[in-house]
């Protein structure tokens, strides 16, 4: 209905958060050595705060059909700081988002067609 819908919060916990990744590490063409999990973030006093400033800065974009809004984090201090909005982002492969969705109850395939489905909605191609 118009309105943002946040995915539950991934994060990288990474062995070396210094080391920067490649284009080709970021999306598994390559090898990544480097230790790595992709895990759900639901920390309950750092969560909450991040997730009001994506809604917020998301509010700024309505209306989209997806997007990711990324930040860093400072576990030690509690910093965070925004990296960037990427609006309509990849989708090809399952990774951040499909595995969000996934968190969520739904599979890739049911991602891509609530997008679809809500943007042919949203631009009057399909009835409510």
């Amino acid at each position: 209905d118009d309105e943002p819908i946040a995915l539950p919060m991934l994060w990288y916990e990474r062995e070396d958060t210094q080391r920067l990744w490649t284009y080709y590490e970021k999306r598994d063409l390559v090898e990544n050595k480097e230790k790595a999990a992709l895990k759900r973030f639901e920390d309950p006093e750092l969560a909450p705060r991040i997730e009001a400033m994506a809604k917020k800065v998301a509010q700024e974009f309505v209306p989209f059909d997806y997007g990711r809004i990324e930040f860093r984090l400072d576990l030690k201090t509690g910093d965070i700081n925004f990296i960037e909005i990427n609006l309509n982002c990849n989708l090809w492969s399952e990774k951040v988002m499909a595995k969000a969705a996934a968190h969520a109850g739904f599979s890739h395939a049911d991602l891509l067609e609530t997008l679809l489905a809500e943007s042919w909605r949203r631009n009057g191609l399909v009835a409510q």
